[in-house]
């Protein structure tokens, strides 16, 4: 077919595409799972739109990556440039993150015939215009489209999917690297100022109202009526961080409350906290709570999209409802007050993480689809769309 070049089997060289470049949980998805392809001995190159951190971190892991600026879909002169540059590489399956690049991912891989899997890290985007659950149903038949939990798999069905066309695919973290590291924990604590008495609370996650942030600021107020000695850590980045500084101030809570940024180390951070909170009005499948129970920490999170596949409420974690601040304060107020429970939850998260939820075991059903065997009778688009 006239445009529709096909890649020499046998090549084994993956094309990452995602349209974001901040450390969002899909970036760090995507940068986990290049690096534990390149311990397969696996090629791979990144295409990026824009530079930004996430470029920063690709060229740190000295991966070929190539910056495209994205028009309107159907995009033609970025589907000519990027065939062109798989071409010449020898591209032989496609991972795509994220709506923009998921399309167009799925129309490349239809142009070089090479398998591609479309992952959906979020829940609430895709449905919002008619177009884009348009663009979703024939993305669908053209790349293998991946939910990262059960409830974005059955939003995709509502937006118009065909059920048979996407499959359920948890994201995994690296276990061993998120490990506690209690002389990182001692470093971290002593750096913020805070002391072995002091009950250390934080969240990690972009400062978007999604997230919830302001909520968990408010339930602090209730705690510190009762609880001279919490603090509050809140790291990330977007554009609500002064505003939730302001509110912590306008609280009287700006000893208690700290709004650090992006912080580069998630491992001594992680460490440093007592209790782990996800405060999240809408989630897909959080990274940052996998992390969190690989560290051991003990978890109180929202009950919304796949955190409830990951942690079950009372055995692992405390699962609240989302956007109340006095059923976060609650809880909260139960694990501050009762540490030998802190310290059981944590230990059943840390468990259930490096049971269940592992970077390679995820890797592997990736490269199922990414890169099939070559002798089977269906081809790999075939297979990833079962």
């Amino acid at each position: 077919m006239p445009g529709q070049e096909q890649v020499t089997r046998g090549n084994r060289v993956i094309l990452h595409l995602i349209e974001t470049g901040g450390p969002g949980g899909a970036e760090q998805m995507l940068l986990r799972l290049a690096e534990e392809y390149r311990r397969r001995g696996i090629e791979q190159m990144v295409c990026l739109r824009k530079e930004g951190w996430l470029a920063g971190e690709v060229r740190r892991r000295n991966l070929p990556l190539v910056i495209s600026p994205l028009g309107r879909l159907p995009d033609l002169a970025w589907l000519r440039r990027m065939r062109g540059i798989a071409l010449e590489k020898g591209v032989s399956g496609i991972h795509a993150h994220e709506f923009a690049m998921n399309v167009r991912g799925g129309l490349l891989a239809s142009r070089l015939r090479v398998p591609c899997v479309a992952t959906v890290h979020g829940r609430g985007y895709f449905d919002q215009k008619r177009s884009r659950r348009l663009a979703y149903r024939v993305t669908s038949r053209l790349a293998g489209l991946v939910a990262v939990s059960e409830d974005i798999r059955q939003q995709l069905i509502a937006s118009g999917v065909s059920p048979k066309r996407v499959r359920v695919l948890a994201n995994g973290v690296d276990v061993g690297r998120f490990a506690f590291d209690p002389e990182k924990r001692r470093r971290v604590r002593a750096g913020f100022g805070f002391t072995d008495q002091d009950v250390l609370l934080g969240s990690v996650g972009s400062y978007y109202p999604v997230k919830g942030h302001r909520h968990l600021v408010t339930a602090m107020k209730t705690l510190a009526e009762t609880f001279s000695r919490v603090r509050l850590v809140l790291a990330g980045q977007g554009p609500l961080a002064e505003d939730l500084r302001k509110q912590a101030a306008g609280l009287g809570l700006t000893s208690r409350v700290q709004v650090t940024g992006y912080v580069e180390d998630t491992v001594g951070l992680l460490s440093a906290l007592d209790l782990f909170v996800l405060p999240s009005l809408s989630e897909g499948q959080p990274l940052a709570l996998l992390e969190a129970g690989a560290n051991g920490r003990c978890i109180v999170a929202s009950r919304v999209g796949g955190v409830p596949e990951i942690l079950t409420d009372r055995e692992n974690a405390l699962l609240v409802e989302p956007g109340s601040a006095d059923l976060l304060a609650q809880a909260l107020a139960h694990l501050i007050a009762n540490r030998s429970e802190r310290e059981r939850l944590g230990a059943n998260a840390e468990r259930t993480i490096r049971c269940h939820w592992s970077i390679r075991s995820v890797a592997d059903r990736y490269l199922e689809l990414l890169l099939p065997d070559p002798d089977l009778k269906k081809s790999g688009l075939e297979q990833a769309r079962d």
